[in-house]
């Protein structure tokens, strides 16, 4: 049986106590994981994939050198989160965020494109 979220918050299904619970997680009994959804790659995108695959195959079954492509890829990050746990310092302040609303949290966009070095025959470089 799973058990989720923090351990503070739970009613504990097998009928012992939280610090029973916590014992036997610093022992290995149990173990604490984070679950994340990984999204479903369908058929259609399985196919395009192949096919974008099999686009750069040669004549000959090798594979295409890439010195004329150049990927790019862009990430987006929220500045910070509406809710988040801190533990400060007494002597700390405490740190306030501000924004227009808790819908709208400002976001950061990372881009990367990673191309392969070129050599020229004429400078030697």
């Amino acid at each position: 049986m799973m058990i989720e979220g923090p351990l503070e918050q739970q009613h504990v299904p097998w009928g012992f106590f939280k610090t029973t619970l916590h014992r036997m997680i610093n022992r290995k009994v149990l173990v604490k994981q984070n679950i994340q959804a990984k999204p479903f790659l369908r058929k259609d995108n399985q196919v395009r994939r192949v096919e974008y695959a099999l686009e750069h195959i040669d004549s000959l079954h090798r594979f295409h050198d890439f010195y004329n492509e150049v990927h790019v890829d862009e990430k987006w990050f929220s500045l910070f989160k509406v809710k988040q746990r801190v533990i400060l310092h007494p002597l700390e302040e405490k740190r306030i965020q501000k924004c227009a609303s808790k819908r709208y949290v400002p976001k950061i966009m990372f881009m990367a494109a990673v191309s392969r070095p070129r050599y020229d025959a004429h400078t030697k470089s």
